[in-house]
C-alpha cells in the first residue's frame, strides 16, 4: 500500500460529532448508513456497500473521556482493476482538542509502470470541511478561498509567513495576474484556493501598493511579479531559490495552469509530510494495553496481533515516505529545502558575492574580467546577485546530464524565478567587442545574460556568460564573462 495524499486538520472549536457529520456525506458518496457511520459506541464493524468491491470498517475507541472514530473506506481504482484506493479517516477529541487526519492510499500492482496516478487526489470532503469547521494552521484559518491583500495586513501576513508553528506553504499571487482581461488570464485565485485546499493558504493582490509594500517587507523572497511559494520554516534570510518563484511571463505561457501543477505536486508532497497523530496512535495503545490486562481472551490477543501487523505497515509506509523525500531533495532541491538550516549572512559587495558564488558553482567558469567587473559594480544588492549565480549553477548542472534541461534555458530560468535573456545583438565595433573574450585560447562571446534589477547602476546589474559545448555532456559550463553594469547595446 502506498500513500499518495495525505492531511491533518487541528480544529478550533466543535466536537467529533461534528467531523464525523461531515465525513459521513463524503465517504462512499454518502450513501453509507449514517447509524453505521455515527455510532458512538466503542467497537469494530465492517459492511460491505452497495457499490461493487466497495467495503466500510469503522472503530470507535474510548478512554477515560478521549474519543476517537476510524472509518476505512475501500473502493476500486476508476481505470485500472488490479488497484484499489484506501481512505483511512480518524477524527479524535482528545484533552479537549479536536482534529482529523485524511489519508488516501492506493493498494495493488500492475508491475509495469504505468500513469494510474497522474490525476491528484483531491477529495471533496476538504473543501466541506473548511467551509463548516474552524481548521486552523498557526492561528490562521484554513479556508478554500484566496484572500486578497490590503496594505492593512501586510504586517499581520509578515507575521504569519515567519511563524515557525505555520505547517501548510503560503501561495502569493501578484496584482500583475490582473493586467491582462479576464478571458486572457491563465487562472483565476479561486481556482488555485479550491485546487490546494488544505495544502496551502492563497493570498493575492489586485493592486500594485499592496505588492510594492509587501515587497519592502520580504527584501530578497519578494514578488512583486507572478507568484510566489513561501514553504514553512520561512526565515527573512533564506535564499530565494528556497521559495519557488514564478514569473508573470512563465504563467501566461506554461502548459499546465498553476492551480493544476500545484495541486498535483502539493499532494505528492502531503504523503510524506502529514500522518496520523501521535495523540491518536498514544490513545489507541492505551485502549489496547487495558483490554489485554483486563481480557487476554484469543480474541484481543488476535486483535493485539493485527495491530502488530500494522505496526509494521507503518514502519514500511515510513521507509517508502523517506524515500519519496530522497527522490524529491534530488530533483527538486527547492522544493525541501526549507528543512536545511539557515545559511551565512548574505554578501556584503558584488565582489563578495561572486566569490562565494566561485567555491559553490562547479558548473561555472568565472573569467578574470567577471571578477574585475565585480570588483567596480556599484549594485546595492549583492546577495540578489549571489543567488542568481547560485540558480545559473543549478541550470548548468541540469545542462551537463544527459537529458539536459529539457526546455529552452529561458524558460527553465523563468521557472526558477530569474529572468534571462538569449543571444544578445550580434554588434561590431567598440559595442560588440564588450561581449567578446578569451578563454582556452579561443575568442568567445557573452550571447546570454541575466538581468538583476532595472533602472541605474545601485539598482541594475547584469551577469553574462557564454555556453561552453565541447561535445559530451559531462565538460558543459557555463563561463560567467562579466557581472556587473550593464554593458552597451543597440539600444543604449
Amino acid at each position: 500500500m502506498r500513500p499518495i495524499y495525505a492531511a491533518t486538520f487541528d480544529l478550533a472549536s466543535g466536537h467529533l460529532e461534528d467531523v464525523i457529520d461531515v465525513a459521513s456525506e463524503w465517504v462512499a458518496g454518502g450513501k453509507a448508513p449514517r447509524d453505521f457511520l455515527s455510532d458512538p459506541a466503542p467497537g469494530r464493524r465492517e459492511m460491505d456497500l452497495p457499490a461493487s468491491g466497495q467495503t466500510l470498517r469503522v472503530e470507535v475507541v474510548e478512554d477515560e473521556g478521549d474519543r476517537l472514530w476510524h472509518a476505512e473506506w475501500r473502493y476500486p481504482h476508476r481505470t485500472e482493476s488490479e488497484l484499489h484506493h484506501i481512505v483511512r479517516l480518524s477524527a479524535g477529541e482528545i484533552a479537549g482538542r479536536t482534529n482529523l487526519a485524511i489519508s488516501i492510499n492506493v493498494s495493488g500492482t500492475q508491475g509495469a509502470l504505468l500513469p494510474h496516478a497522474s490525476e491528484p487526489p483531491r477529495p471533496a470532503i476538504v473543501p466541506s470541511l473548511l467551509r463548516r469547521l474552524p481548521v486552523c494552521d498557526a492561528g490562521e484559518r484554513l479556508t478554500p478561498s484566496p484572500r486578497m491583500l490590503s496594505s492593512g495586513q501586510i504586517d499581520s501576513l509578515v507575521r504569519f509567513l515567519v511563524d515557525p508553528a505555520r505547517t501548510r506553504p503560503v501561495v502569493y499571487v501578484a496584482h500583475t495576474l490582473w493586467e491582462a482581461p479576464p478571458s486572457s488570464r491563465p487562472f483565476d485565485p479561486d481556482d488555485l484556493a479550491l485546487a490546494t485546499g488544505g495544502l496551502a493558504h492563497v493570498w493575492f493582490s489586485m493592486h500594485p501598493q499592496p505588492s510594492m509594500e509587501l515587497a519592502r517587507y520580504m527584501e530578497r523572497l519578494h514578488c512583486r511579479d507572478g507568484a510566489r511559494i513561501y514553504w514553512p520554516h520561512l526565515r527573512l534570510t533564506d535564499h530565494p531559490s528556497r521559495h519557488n518563484a514564478y514569473s508573470q511571463r512563465f504563467l501566461d505561457t506554461a502548459r499546465e495552469p498553476l492551480p493544476d501543477f500545484l495541486a498535483r505536486w502539493l499532494a505528492s508532497l502531503s504523503a510524506a509530510a502529514f500522518s496520523e497523530p501521535e495523540e491518536h496512535r498514544a490513545l489507541r495503545r492505551r485502549v489496547l494495553d487495558s483490554r489485554l490486562t483486563t481480557q487476554a481472551s484469543p480474541e484481543w490477543l488476535d486483535e493485539y496481533e493485527r495491530t502488530l501487523s500494522r505496526l509494521e505497515e507503518l514502519d514500511r509506509e515510513v521507509v517508502y515516505q523517506r524515500q519519496v523525500l530522497a527522490e524529491v531533495q534530488r530533483r527538486t532541491p527547492g522544493a525541501l529545502a526549507f528543512l536545511s538550516a539557515v545559511g551565512e549572512a548574505p554578501p556584503a559587495t558584488v565582489i563578495e558575492a561572486v566569490q562565494r558564488a566561485e567555491g559553490r558553482c562547479p558548473h561555472l567558469v568565472f573569467l578574470p574580467e567577471a571578477l574585475e567587473s565585480a570588483r567596480r559594480s556599484a549594485y546595492r544588492r549583492p546577495s540578489d546577485v549571489l543567488d542568481e549565480l547560485l540558480v545559473l549553477q543549478e541550470l548548468a548542472a541540469h545542462w551537463s546530464e544527459p537529458n539536459g534541461i529539457g526546455q529552452s534555458l529561458t524558460t527553465a530560468g523563468a521557472q526558477r524565478g530569474i529572468d534571462m535573456r538569449g543571444r544578445t545583438t550580434r554588434l561590431g565595433g567598440t559595442i560588440g567587442r564588450q561581449y567578446e573574450r578569451t578563454w582556452n585560447g579561443k575568442r568567445i562571446r557573452l550571447e546570454e545574460h541575466v538581468r538583476v534589477g532595472t533602472g541605474s547602476a545601485q539598482y541594475c546589474a547584469r551577469i553574462y556568460f557564454y555556453r561552453h559545448d565541447p561535445g559530451e555532456f559531462a565538460g558543459r559550463r557555463f563561463i560567467i564573462g562579466h557581472v556587473g553594469a550593464h554593458l552597451d547595446d543597440s539600444t543604449t
